[in-house]
C-alpha cells in the first residue's frame, strides 16, 4: 500500500467537494469505516521536510466528520463544525508517506447538538507508527440562510 500506484488504496473514496480540502489533499475516506487517508506531498511538509503540524491537525479535523459521521450530515441531514480540538503530536513523517486517521465517537448529548470524539492518526497505514491522538468536540450547526448571515453581519458590526 505504499506505492503510489495503490494509492488511494482500494475501496476509498474521495472526501466531499472543500475547498481547503481541496488545496491541502486531496483526503480519500473509506465508506465502510471510520478511516481516512492522504499522502503527503511536498505542499504538506514544512522547511525541515516533514510533514507540517497544520497539514497533520488538519486532516484530523476532517477525520473528526468521517469518524462521526453516522452522527452528521451525510446520514442525518444534521450539519456539524469543530466547536474544539486538542492533538498530541507523537511522531513524524515525510513526503509520499501514507497517513492514516480513524477513531470513536466516545459520547452524543442527548440532545445530539454535541459529538465527542477521539483518535489517531499513523504514518503507513493501520498498524504503522502513531503520528497523532486526538479529540475534538463537534457543535451542531443549523445551516443559515444569506439572508440570516447578513444579519448578523450587520448586528455584529453595531
Amino acid at each position: 500500500m505504499e506505492s503510489s500506484e495503490d494509492f488511494p488504496p482500494s475501496g476509498f473514496k474521495r472526501c466531499l467537494a472543500d475547498p481547503y480540502q481541496d488545496h491541502l489533499g486531496p483526503f480519500y475516506y473509506h465508506p465502510e469505516e471510520r478511516v481516512m487517508t492522504m499522502r503527503v506531498s511536498s505542499q504538506m511538509c514544512n522547511a525541515l521536510g516533514v510533514l507540517h503540524g497544520g497539514a497533520l491537525m488538519s486532516f484530523c479535523d476532517a477525520a473528526l466528520f468521517i469518524i462521526a459521521r453516522e452522527h452528521t450530515v451525510e446520514t442525518t441531514g444534521r450539519t456539524y463544525v469543530t466547536l474544539s480540538m486538542n492533538i498530541d503530536f507523537m511522531g513524524r513523517c515525510r513526503e509520499g508517506a501514507l497517513v492514516l486517521g480513524g477513531g470513536e465517537v466516545v459520547k452524543v448529548s442527548s440532545d445530539k447538538d454535541l459529538i465527542l470524539v477521539q483518535g489517531w492518526a499513523k504514518a503507513g497505514g493501520a498498524s504503522g507508527r502513531v503520528l497523532c491522538v486526538f479529540r475534538g468536540m463537534l457543535k451542531f450547526a443549523p445551516k443559515a440562510s444569506p439572508s440570516e448571515h447578513k444579519a448578523k453581519a450587520r448586528r455584529s458590526k453595531l
